[in-house]
């Protein structure tokens, strides 16, 4: 999702979307540094897991723990079913308890949202660019819905 070119060092306003930006967002009573650090907690009911991944000091550190070989066996048994409708969720919160968030989507209209993974072909684009793009497709669903109660309004 970024635009970024090589040595520039500001962050680009659609940044703000990325599941790692540090956005802090309130999920099932706790507040959570980023919605990756919700994300990767919502796999598991084990307590501990979920309580390492909460103080993970970066998003990519909560992704390691979530990912790690030992944690495998604990993740939710049904997390294949859960996980788009967990997304969403996550999305929805993160625009709704940020009015800067809400602000960058609403900007992104009319053009196509594409989450620029070369290694994530059901989140993203993939390595070929032919993934399922669910993470940006969740993005524009949100960002529908926000245009619609902006016209009910």
């Amino acid at each position: 999702m970024s635009n970024k070119k090589p040595g520039q060092f500001y962050i680009s306003r659609i940044d703000y979307l990325d599941n790692t930006a540090p956005f802090a967002i309130r999920y099932r009573g706790r507040l959570w540094p980023t919605l990756e650090h919700a994300y990767q907690a919502a796999k598991f009911d084990d307590q501990e897991i979920i309580n390492a991944i909460h103080a993970a000091t970066s998003p990519y550190e909560a992704k390691r723990i979530a990912h790690h070989p030992k944690n495998a066996h604990n993740k939710r048994y049904n997390w294949g079913c859960l996980k788009v409708g967990v997304m969403r969720e996550l999305i929805h919160l993160k625009t709704e308890q940020h009015a800067l968030v809400c602000e960058v989507l609403l900007e992104t209209c009319p053009h196509s949202l594409c989450e620029a993974s070369t290694t994530d072909a059901f989140w993203g684009s993939g390595p070929d660019g032919k993934g399922q793009n669910k993470c940006g497709e969740l993005w524009m669903d949100e960002r529908n819905a926000l245009r619609c109660k902006l016209i009910r309004k």
